[in-house]
C-alpha cells in the first residue's frame, strides 16, 4: 500500500494529492451515473412519444395512398 502511495505522489509532484484525486474521480463517476440515469429516462420518454407519432404518420400516409381516407 505504501508503494502505491509513493507511486501516486511521484506522478503528481511529490504530494499525496493522488489519493484525493482518486476519491474525486469516484465521486465524479457516481455523479455521471446519476446524470446518465436521468438522461436515459428523459430519452425514453421523448423517444416513446416520437415512436407513437411516427407510427400515426405512417398509418395516415398508408391509408391516404390506398384511398381509404
Amino acid at each position: 500500500m505504501t508503494e502505491i502511495k509513493r507511486g501516486l505522489s511521484k506522478k503528481l509532484g511529490g504530494t499525496l494529492a493522488g489519493i484525493e484525486r482518486k476519491s474525486d474521480r469516484s465521486q465524479t463517476i457516481i455523479e455521471r451515473k446519476t446524470a446518465l440515469t436521468l438522461l436515459m429516462r428523459l430519452g425514453r420518454h421523448l423517444f416513446q412519444g416520437r415512436k407513437e407519432q411516427s407510427f400515426y404518420i405512417e398509418k395516415t400516409c398508408y391509408l391516404k395512398t390506398k384511398g381509404l381516407i
